[in-house]
């Protein structure tokens, strides 16, 4: 009502004395979601949302626009139960973070309906991507677009293996400090 954001520095900013700009993220998106707090209910639900993964042991699932441009782990027992990847889902409840990951704590899951669904491919270096925001932050020493949540395809030489992870490396040279090269794998 009486709220406003200024992103010019003054009387000239025609002159190209621009600061800085505004994007509006559209409310009822992901990437909308991962902007409230934790403990925060969403004013409204994540409507028509694709199922990318199901974990029913562990009673979560992830979905993701279906543009592909955002997903998030949505943790709801039940649907984890009953989705299958494809299914269309709105999703009402609460966010909050899983270390250091966004989700959603849902109140209520509904399938509405179903579609195919494909992962992005992006290099090494670009696997989760850069900080969001301060509640979404990116990998250490990732580039690119924060993509945590989306179903990817990765590849490359498998450089080292643990007990429970491997080292994958597509050329990117990922270095996390742990002396292996690549990205870490962590098997679920």
């Amino acid at each position: 009502n009486n709220y406003w954001i200024e992103v010019d520095s003054g009387p000239n900013w025609q002159t190209g004395d621009f600061v800085g700009n505004v994007q509006s993220i559209p409310s009822g998106t992901i990437a909308w979601s991962k902007t409230f707090a934790d403990l925060s209910t969403l004013p409204s639900p994540l409507s028509g949302k694709v199922v990318t993964r199901t974990f029913p042991s562990l009673g979560y699932f992830y979905i993701e626009e279906t543009s592909r441009s955002c997903g998030v782990r949505v943790y709801d027992s039940g649907t984890a139960s009953s989705a299958a990847i494809g299914d269309i889902v709105d999703v009402s409840g609460d966010m909050s973070s899983d270390d250091g990951e966004r989700v959603v704590i849902a109140s209520s899951t509904t399938i509405t309906g179903w579609t195919t669904v494909s992962p992005i491919g992006p290099n090494n270096r670009s696997l989760a991507g850069g900080s969001f925001n301060v509640l979404t932050p990116g990998a250490y020493n990732a580039s690119g677009l924060n993509n945590v949540g989306l179903l990817v395809r990765a590849w490359g030489k498998v450089t080292a293996v643990g007990s429970d992870y491997f080292y994958l490396d597509d050329g990117s040279n990922c270095d996390d400090g742990s002396g292996s090269s690549g990205v870490r794998v962590v098997g679920i």
